[in-house]
């Protein structure tokens, strides 16, 4: 089954962060792939050590609030970093960057010897080859973006704050009032693949 509407979205938004990285030269092509956890269901979008990244893409007005899976997703108790990344969208029927001309700058970025793990995170990720003219009517066009770092007094909830039998928290977080530490998610990519696997 092909990739709903919100969640190609979400895939456009995790993909477009892998370009940044790759763009940056900041570490190999197979730590930066092998750091992208979203189509397993990982808690964050991006982990390398233990330093993440949640990637949060929107195409809504108002831009400013996230919506947050769960209580982990912003919990940095175990990460020596966390990092938001916020991605603004327009998405327009028959204009713009589509998904699958995204994906097909990745496989040529990546290389032959990184191909098939890519295409089989895809399609863990719900994206099949055979789908993807379903994908190519819809583009998007950048907006802007900006780098939250987790830590601190930023609006979040943490499990451990949470009364004993709540769980499965979903929630909003509206960052419109919070200074961002960036606007490229690659001008973290350095340190955040710092050090070694």
């Amino acid at each position: 089954m092909y990739k709903r509407q919100e969640a190609q979205t979400g895939l456009f938004g995790e993909l477009f962060v892998m370009r940044k990285l790759l763009g940056t030269g900041a570490c190999a092509p197979e730590r930066i792939l092998s750091a992208w956890h979203g189509p397993s269901g990982a808690n964050q979008d991006y982990s390398s050590m233990n330093r993440a990244i949640e990637v949060k893409t929107t195409t809504a007005n108002d831009a400013a609030r996230l919506s947050i899976a769960n209580e982990l997703q912003l919990d940095e108790g175990n990460l020596q970093d966390l990092f938001l990344f916020q991605l603004a969208l327009d998405r327009k029927d028959g204009a713009g960057e589509t998904l699958p001309q995204l994906v097909l700058y990745l496989i040529a970025a990546l290389g032959e010897s990184l191909h098939d793990e890519f295409v089989d995170r895809l399609i863990l990720a719900g994206y099949h080859k055979m789908h993807e003219h379903k994908y190519d009517g819809r583009g998007y066009f950048f907006r802007f973006s900006r780098v939250y770092r987790v830590a601190g007094l930023f609006p979040r909830i943490k499990q451990g704050e949470l009364r004993s039998g709540v769980s499965d928290v979903r929630y909003t977080v509206d960052v419109s009032n919070i200074a961002s530490a960036a606007h490229d998610i690659g001008d973290f990519a350095v340190e955040i693949f710092s050090g070694q696997e």
